[in-house]
């Protein structure tokens, strides 16, 4: 199954729409993982910082502090990516018995996380 709509847009524009469409789908599902919410906010703003990285290339010296200030925000914030990856050891909560028969819950929380 393609998604022919989405071959129109960019990458970047890609991204804030699957950002968005999972922000959405937490607020309206999972109440258990709240704290979801605001590490995947904080990996997007990381992105969003990326994405403005060639922006702010200084290419004269009046434009050194401002190139300066968003290469070190851009460095302040690179670690909350790793906050999702983290959120990943939360699953081992779930034994995902499969054999014992299908728990919908766990692979609800496994899809979500």
């Amino acid at each position: 199954m393609t998604f022919h709509f989405l071959n129109h847009i960019g990458e970047r524009n890609k991204a804030r729409l699957l950002f968005f469409a999972y922000f959405v789908l937490l607020l309206a599902t999972e109440h258990h993982f709240s704290f979801m919410l605001f590490n995947l906010f904080l990996a997007y703003a990381s992105l969003e910082i990326c994405f403005l990285l060639p922006l702010f290339q200084a290419k004269k010296t009046s434009e050194l502090p401002a190139s300066l200030l968003v290469h070190t925000l851009f460095l302040l914030m690179s670690p909350n990516v790793f906050y999702i990856v983290t959120d990943l050891i939360h699953l081992n909560a779930f034994p995902f018995r499969y054999t014992s028969g299908l728990q919908v819950k766990e692979w609800w929380h496994f899809m979500i996380l």
